[in-house]
């Protein structure tokens, strides 16, 4: 009887995020959200990127993330 070795990759290249305004302001504050947006495709509804950027002139976090859409490293979909 013949053995058969099975090896799955898993890579980070093919996943794809959406994220919630509670997960993208909490990863943004601890300021690993520029890790994950270089590293996976995210994207965030509309009604998310306003209740996020909505008081960018406000809070550094929420001027990041207008700053990362405005990159393109996070997409409004």
């Amino acid at each position: 009887m013949a053995k058969v070795l099975c090896i799955t990759i898993n890579t980070l290249d093919y996943m794809k995020l959406v994220m919630d305004s509670d997960s993208l302001i909490k990863l943004t504050k601890a300021g690993a959200k520029e890790i994950v947006l270089n590293n996976i495709e995210v994207s965030i509804p509309p009604s998310v990127m306003n209740e996020t950027t909505q008081s960018k002139d406000k809070f550094p976090d929420a001027l990041k993330i207008h700053e990362n859409i405005n990159r393109g490293l996070l997409k409004v979909k």
